[in-house]
């Protein structure tokens, strides 16, 4: 019994290194709203579970079915500001840089690597609901609590 249990286990180590996909623990959990559902893979890259809302769901679908407890990116923060404390979500604003960058790869991907640093300078696994972080080009962005 002990061997057969010590063979499966050899047999997935030797399957994993033969090139199947390890997965560690993500970072957090990422929602990106379909403005910017380009940012979807390179923050995958960087370790974030993120999911994006079937086109067609309106503000409030979203807010409903997927924000509890995450985050969400988004050009439209003045959509999300009003019900973050009561969907209990936060929210990283893009308003105000000049270029959000579509490149489908992080290490190229200047926006998802913004939003990577800043959810660590921020300790954003940490606060996960009631906030609004706007991010800025200059890399002084604004945090601040919500309700």
């Amino acid at each position: 019994m002990v061997t057969n249990i010590i063979d499966r286990i050899l047999e997935r180590y030797q399957h994993n290194k033969q090139g199947a996909t390890k997965t560690g623990m993500a970072r957090g959990f990422l929602i990106v709203d379909e403005n910017v559902a380009f940012l979807e893979k390179p923050l995958e890259e960087a370790n974030f579970h993120v999911a994006t809302p079937d086109k067609g769901w309106d503000d409030t679908k979203i807010k409903k079915r997927l924000l509890g407890k995450r985050i969400i990116i988004t050009k439209n923060t003045q959509d999300f500001l009003d019900d973050a404390p009561v969907y209990d979500y936060g929210i990283i604003g893009l308003e105000a840089l000049p270029f959000i960058d579509p490149t489908p790869t992080y290490t190229k991907n200047e926006t998802a690597k913004l939003i990577s640093k800043a959810y660590g300078d921020f300790e954003l696994h940490f606060e996960k609901t009631g906030f609004v972080l706007m991010l800025k080009p200059d890399g002084k962005h604004t945090f601040k609590r919500l309700g």
